[in-house]
């Protein structure tokens, strides 16, 4: 009991756990945004959501699923950043029904298996760079539901599909640049020409009786 005091104690001391220390688990670190932008996202995640929703009554196929949802924010909410991209986000769905599918396959109904799946599905994206955080719930989707390997392609493919379709219907109307453009690497760096050897080419070519020749990048150099 003793022990267990001085260890509480210790615990309170520690400057890692003082008062000051707690607002680090409340402080909010998302840039503040302008109220036209939050309601455009929350319009966006309406639009998106309820289009896949309406080609999903027609078509007669089910195009959605729960992760699609937090797609919407991902997709509407922080379009710039690089887990809401196209790429990320079709990949991501994908590798995450993929393992799932694979998985349950082998290991059907066991709740180890299901874990396995979302770990393995993170290990892929990661490895990939195709990281997309709520593609990490089809593996759990794929346990609870028990769909067939179709589900792979309808809703998750051509479901994700749709929806970054219409994030990008979306934010061109709005004019939101999506998805983001490559960088461009930096200008190839020119070959300098030492002034030894530029020294070296003159004598050579007086020798030979031609004219000097001025090298540019050595008279700024000097």
């Amino acid at each position: 009991m003793l022990g267990a005091n001085v260890l509480w104690v210790g615990f309170l001391q520690d400057k890692r756990y003082k008062e000051g220390s707690l607002r680090h688990y409340f402080a909010r670190h998302q840039p503040k945004a302008q109220p036209r932008q939050a309601v455009l996202a929350g319009i966006g995640g309406v639009v998106g959501i309820g289009l896949v929703a309406v080609i999903s009554v027609l078509s007669g196929n089910p195009l959605l699923i729960a992760p699609f949802g937090a797609s919407a924010v991902l997709l509407f909410s922080t379009h710039d950043s690089p887990l809401s991209q196209p790429a990320n986000v079709v990949g991501g769905h994908f590798i995450g029904a993929l393992t799932g599918l694979a998985l349950y396959a082998l290991l059907p109904g066991a709740w180890w298996a299901a874990a396995l799946g979302v770990g393995l599905a993170i290990t892929l994206m990661t490895f990939l760079r195709l990281t997309h955080p709520p593609a990490g719930g089809n593996p759990l989707v794929v346990f609870a539901s028990d769909p067939s390997f179709g589900f792979l392609f309808t809703p998750v493919l051509l479901g994700s599909v749709c929806l970054v379709g219409t994030a990008c219907l979306y934010h061109r109307l709005t004019r939101v640049p999506y998805p983001r453009r490559l960088e461009a690497g930096p200008p190839p760096k020119q070959a300098q020409i030492s002034q030894p050897q530029v020294k070296q080419a003159q004598l050579g070519q007086a020798q030979l009786g031609q004219p000097e020749v001025n090298h540019p990048e050595v008279s700024r150099a000097q």
